[in-house]
């Protein structure tokens, strides 16, 4: 599968990182990483400059990006850079599981505070013989998973001491918290 096909060029910003803006705050004194960038630019940039006043300092990384920098791996070395806050909007739930616990686990060794945003509502495709997910029209992966199952996965391959919580549900998505 190749998750690169996935990524949407946005004009506007996306619900997920909308509902993020508005119902949290990052300090502009923390760093936040978002994580599996793609083409949601505008997602970026809001983060950088919420409504609510000076934002935190945010860097992007992307495995798929023509940018080198967002690239780069040492973005996600925590010997280099470690993160108070990582958000990734509709990543995971384009990855196969063992593709997802990857990228799960790099998010956790860089960043204290993860919010994750998943898709939940049913995409056509064909079934992926032993995965959770179809195989779409372009060739890309999308999970089948609703939120219990999405919750349950991160409760599973989270470490035993973080905290896994929800914080939103609805409009196709929802918005898990994973902190330290």
């Amino acid at each position: 599968m190749n998750s690169a096909k996935t990524q949407i060029t946005r004009k506007n910003v996306s619900a997920p990182m909308r509902w993020i803006v508005d119902n949290l705050y990052f300090s502009p004194f923390e760093d936040v990483l978002h994580f599996g960038e793609g083409k949601a630019f505008e997602d970026t940039r809001l983060l950088s400059n919420p409504p609510y006043g000076s934002g935190p300092l945010v860097f992007a990384y992307d495995p798929n990006s023509p940018d080198v920098y967002k690239r780069d791996r040492q973005r996600i070395n925590p010997e280099f850079i470690t993160y108070a806050h990582g958000v990734s909007i509709y990543v995971f739930n384009t990855l196969l599981p063992s593709e997802r616990k990857a990228a799960f686990e790099d998010m956790m060794r860089c960043c204290d505070n993860l919010i994750i945003a998943v898709r939940t509502d049913k995409v056509s495709g064909s079934p992926v013989l032993g995965y959770d997910g179809v195989t779409t029209q372009r060739g890309t992966f999308q999970t089948q998973l609703d939120t219990g199952a999405w919750m349950e996965w991160f409760k599973r391959v989270s470490p035993e001491w973080a905290s896994v919580s929800l914080l939103h549900n609805g409009g196709h998505f929802c918005i898990i918290e994973v902190s330290r």
